[in-house]
């Protein structure tokens, strides 16, 4: 969300107490473009102005973000009413209410009083703890980025391929080679677990964002 960062003419303005800091949310005309500031020095109530005028003493903040995420559950303040759309379809996912258990994913989220967006939002943002995690894993399938020698033909020559792991109710199986292992996984923190195989346990790095593990040196890739 860009922070204009100039004296804009505006034809409604919202101003809300935050946190010790003031929210100003401005409307064109025809109330279809908005802009956040955050301000010094306004009263404590809300106050709407209903012909143009000029706004004064102006800070540029960072964007007001009314939106949370933890774990798949979308949140957001009650200062209007909210749809969750879905990225790609822009297929409602919720109405109103004040959250949304939503898949893994990317959302829009839409205050329709204000016309305010938030995009985009990915969930989940963080792996919080084992039961996060083990649902977050559990019946999905990583492939190894790059291709690697998964066996040797009749005619001797190497074969390539994609390694992989599949993942169900808190284990692993883990192809590479011409090898499958299975093994355990525990929580370590929000990017990172404890793999456990027969004879060794090594750390895996996890990006839920862009649905990537860091596993023993190689990278692989959530396909389904």
């Amino acid at each position: 969300m860009e922070i204009q960062q100039t004296k804009p003419l505006i034809f409604s303005v919202s101003i809300y107490p935050i946190n010790g800091n003031y929210v100003v949310i401005a409307f064109n005309e025809d109330k279809t473009q908005f802009s956040p500031w955050l301000i010094d020095g306004y009263p404590d109530f809300i106050i709407n102005y209903t012909a143009p005028i000029e706004l004064e003493n102006e800070t540029a903040g960072a964007p007001v973000t009314g939106v949370s995420v933890n774990g798949n559950v979308i949140s957001w303040s009650d200062d209007g009413w909210y749809q969750v759309q879905n990225l790609d379809n822009y297929n409602a996912v919720c109405s109103g209410g004040s959250m949304c258990a939503v898949p893994d994913g990317q959302y829009v989220v839409i205050n329709h009083d204000t016309g305010v967006r938030y995009e985009p939002i990915t969930v989940p943002t963080s792996i919080l703890n084992q039961t996060v995690l083990v649902d977050y894993l559990n019946g999905s399938e990583y492939q190894s980025e790059n291709d690697y020698e998964i066996g040797i033909s009749q005619a001797g020559e190497v074969i390539m391929g994609k390694w992989k792991i599949t993942f169900s109710d808190g284990q692993f199986d883990w192809s590479y080679s011409d090898i499958v292992e299975q093994g355990g996984y525990a929580y370590v923190d929000q990017n990172t677990m404890m793999a456990t195989l027969s004879n060794t346990s090594f750390e895996v790095l996890i990006d839920p964002v862009e649905h990537k593990l860091e596993w023993m040196g190689k990278t692989y890739i959530r396909v389904e």
